[in-house]
């Protein structure tokens, strides 16, 4: 994302390159790809100073006439119109989903809807691309493990652990956290057969950045590691390959 301190003038700084990123389209069969733009956001506050810049117009008047625009917009937009924002984009009330029949309609929810106008549209035509670097791909990964219930934070069985990284979430058929052996040298058993998968209602915490699990009782004990494998992407959509990560190695107790 630009840096906004470089927006000095109007004018200045504001490039006409964009950039992106060629990423796998992971729900698409075949090899599809797709570009996302590098986003230069500016914030309100320095298109205020922009402003000032430029037609020397004071800044908090500036900023007061927005907020009660802004205002007007949204009340509006609240009692069912649709709204022309200047001669940039109409903003309307839409009904998200399919209605299966006329009786349905009550239980559908209601969304906005943006939809650009000409000279809006006209603004980008002369953006060019610069450069499009292939994205790394998606990955899950397991920075950090500790005990929990426990004074030393080591790890035991029959209590619970925390794992720390990140794509962890876990929630679609397939997926699982599973304790694996390992031996003195780090090796792990690669027979699936053996692994002890945690249960559902044993993940106590289920997020992207953070796991909770219970350690199985049934563990002896030993060195392991703990192997998350995951699909999930968000409460409607999978990926069609599953993500996998590996914690380092560490020691089981047992009470």
């Amino acid at each position: 994302m630009a840096n906004e301190d470089e927006l000095v003038s109007y004018g200045e700084g504001l490039e006409t390159e964009i950039s992106g990123k060629l990423r796998k389209n992971n729900f698409n069969k075949g090899e599809k790809y797709y570009v996302s733009l590098d986003k230069k956001m500016v914030n309100v506050k320095t298109q205020l100073r922009l402003i000032m810049d430029k037609y020397g117009i004071d800044a908090s008047d500036m900023s007061r006439m927005l907020e009660v625009y802004q205002n007007m917009v949204v009340d509006l937009l609240s009692k069912g119109y649709s709204v022309k924002i200047l001669d940039l984009v109409t903003v309307s009330p839409t009904v998200r989903g399919s209605v299966d029949s006329s009786t349905a309609a009550a239980s559908q929810s209601v969304g906005v809807k943006v939809s650009s106008l000409p000279k809006l549209t006209k603004a980008v035509e002369d953006l060019t691309i610069s450069t499009i670097e292939e994205a790394s791909s998606v990955s899950a990964e397991i920075s950090e493990i500790e005990g929990k219930g426990t004074a030393d934070g080591s790890i035991v069985a029959g209590k619970s652990i925390r794992v720390v990284g990140k794509n962890l979430k876990t929630g679609v058929e397939g997926d699982g956290v599973y304790f694996v052996s390992a031996d003195e040298n780090g090796s792990i058993n690669m027979d699936r057969s053996s692994w002890i998968k945690a249960e559902p209602f044993d993940i106590l915490t289920n997020m992207p950045s953070e796991l909770v699990v219970a350690v199985p009782s049934t563990l002896s004990a030993g060195k392991y590691v703990i192997i998350v494998e995951t699909r999930y992407v968000n409460a409607k959509s999978k990926r069609k390959d599953p993500l996998f990560a590996q914690s380092k190695i560490f020691d089981v107790k047992t009470l």
